[in-house]
């Protein structure tokens, strides 16, 4: 009896999922290469991309009353599987890069936020590293 049960039970479960499942859209499909963006909230982060996709690095300066903390254009270790294809630093401190994902494997982007301070003041003698992992499927 117990199995009999079961079985309609579980008859009766797939026979109102079916429809249910027959009017799910699928999920979208990308077309094209992947356009990934970084900033300075993603340090330690490790993202996964692959061959084609491209990955916008934007930093912005952070200005204080006597000091702005400004930063380097990012850079990889790895051009052979990160390929920049653009880089600028602006004179208000804030920087970018592009990068065109080209080979296989790890790849690492990197840069440094460091202050500057105005005429007669001093900035700490600290440069802040900034890293993310970059791991091409």
């Amino acid at each position: 009896m117990i199995g009999t049960v079961g079985r309609i039970t579980s008859a009766a479960l797939l026979a109102t999922a079916l429809p249910v499942l027959a009017v799910t859209p699928a999920p979208a499909v990308a077309d094209g290469p992947e356009i990934v963006g970084l900033q300075t909230g993603d340090d330690g982060r490790t993202i996964m991309v692959a061959p084609g996709d491209e990955i916008h690095v934007r930093f912005f300066a952070r200005h204080n009353e006597h000091e702005t903390w400004i930063w380097d254009v990012p850079t990889t270790g790895r051009p052979d599987v990160l390929y920049q294809t653009h880089s600028t630093t602006e004179s208000n401190g804030d920087s970018s890069a592009t990068y065109l994902v080209v080979g296989q494997g790890l790849g690492d982007l990197t840069a440094h936020r460091r202050c500057g301070a105005e005429e007669g003041h001093h900035c700490p003698p600290v440069t802040l590293p900034w890293k993310v992992l970059v791991f091409v499927r």
